[in-house]
């Protein structure tokens, strides 16, 4: 069978790591030679041969709400059902603003993106990154659905563990969603608080600060230039991750990360260092809620596109990095071998059903 997969990476680091991760994985099981990648963001969909392959399929990231569903697939999507194409989706999550049930259970699709996912769900398999993103799925009424994590859970399952005796240095990676202006004086207040709360408990460790999608972005360089400031004044090192996944090396050395970027926390966790992750939205809460992992949330408004600080996140996250902290070992443990469990079924089952 000849597969066309489809990636999306364009500047954050983390989606850079799921794209190589994926990749490595479906070469591994679908075999090089039969693999065309395609970047979505670099040509069209007409400029696809569609007819010469047997089945597309999409490959990591966010991607279950309306606007991203249109935005990525429904071009490509139309001119696979052309040539009745199978389609499937590897390891893409949800991303609502809370799993709050109002929020989880009222989620409807737009009428194009429903469009797009009933035609995977007849002609393929959705594959989700999390629990939370097979509930949104299955409560509009997509069945054919499998929970297959995020390609980058199984990066380093071979790979040496560090083994956190002394926590000497820890990573702090940076908020994710600051387009909106209007929210960046509470966002920058909230990270203050966070930053003191981190120096406090690990006064002998150094702090490194990581910016995940860059400082020169589309949106939100004065937000990200503001940070570099205090981190400056703070006499914090700070790395730029975006671009390619290479940058995630940084994290190689340090013992502890407490963040809000979910890619930084998978990665950590697949090295054996301890995470904390304080979650923005359902990609953060999906992932915690799937692993049994404390959910710390950034934000504690209901609706989507609004923005509040959670008033107790500095109890929160002070009780869940003490936590982890009291339980480092067996807590790295327990996840590798969830990941090792997933990996063996949910992924070796997911392959096996769409090579058949």
């Amino acid at each position: 069978m000849k597969f066309l997969i489809l990636t999306n990476a364009m500047t954050n680091g983390g989606d850079f790591l799921v794209v190589d991760c994926g990749i490595k994985m479906v070469r591994r099981f679908l075999g090089e030679e039969n693999c065309t990648f395609f970047n979505i963001y670099e040509s069209s969909a007409e400029s696809l041969e569609m007819a010469q392959y047997d089945a597309v399929l999409y490959l990591g990231g966010p991607l279950y709400i309306s606007r991203l569903l249109e935005n990525h697939l429904y071009s490509i999507m139309s001119v696979a059902r052309k040539y009745q194409k199978k389609f499937h989706v590897l390891g893409c999550g949800w991303y609502g603003v809370s799993d709050d049930s109002d929020v989880l259970y009222k989620y409807q699709f737009s009428e194009k993106s429903r469009e797009i996912l009933s035609y995977i769900n007849e002609n393929g398999i959705l594959g989700c990154r999390d629990y939370l993103t097979v509930n949104v799925l299955k409560n509009n009424g997509y069945k054919n659905t499998v929970m297959t994590g995020c390609p980058a859970w199984y990066d380093n399952m071979m790979g040496i563990k560090k083994d956190v005796s002394t926590i000497k240095k820890v990573v702090i990676s940076d908020m994710g969603l600051t387009k909106d202006p209007s929210f960046h004086d509470d966002k920058y207040e909230q990270f203050v608080e966070v930053l003191r709360l981190v120096k406090t408990k690990f006064p002998n460790a150094e702090i490194i600060f990581t910016f995940n999608n860059g400082i020169i972005t589309k949106y939100s360089t004065k937000y990200n230039k503001k940070i570099e400031d205090l981190l400056i004044a703070e006499k914090i090192k700070y790395y730029d991750l975006s671009h390619n996944r290479d940058g995630f090396s940084v994290y190689d050395e340090c013992d502890f990360h407490v963040g809000y970027r979910l890619h930084s926390h998978i990665y950590s966790l697949t090295k054996g260092i301890p995470s904390v992750l304080i979650c923005e939205d359902g990609r953060g809460i999906g992932m915690n809620r799937t692993f049994g992992l404390p959910v710390i949330r950034a934000n504690s408004a209901k609706v989507e596109g609004d923005y509040q600080n959670n008033l107790f996140l500095l109890k929160e996250l002070e009780d869940g990095i003490d936590t982890m902290r009291e339980n480092l070992h067996y807590e790295v443990k327990r996840i590798n071998t969830l990941f090792d469990y997933f990996y063996n079924t949910h992924i070796k089952d997911y392959f096996r059903q769409i090579l058949m």
